[in-house]
C-alpha cells in the first residue's frame, strides 16, 4: 500500500517539471555562448595569421 502525501507528490512532481524547463534553458544559454566565444575565437586567430597579407593586397 502506498501511504504516501498525494499533496507533497503533486508539489515535487511540479518542482521537477520546473526545474528541468530551467535546466533545458540554461544549456541552451550554455551552447549558444560557448559556440559565440569559438566563432569569436576563430575569427582571431584567422585574424591574425592573414591579416598582414591582407591588408598588402588591399583588400583589408
Amino acid at each position: 500500500m502506498n501511504y504516501g502525501n498525494p499533496f507533497l507528490s503533486a508539489w515535487m512532481s511540479a518542482a521537477n517539471a520546473w526545474a528541468g524547463t530551467a535546466r533545458s534553458f540554461w544549456l541552451g544559454e550554455w551552447q549558444r555562448q560557448q559556440s559565440a566565444m569559438v566563432e569569436e575565437a576563430i575569427r582571431q586567430t584567422v585574424d591574425f595569421w592573414t591579416g598582414g597579407w591582407m591588408r598588402h593586397l588591399g583588400r583589408y
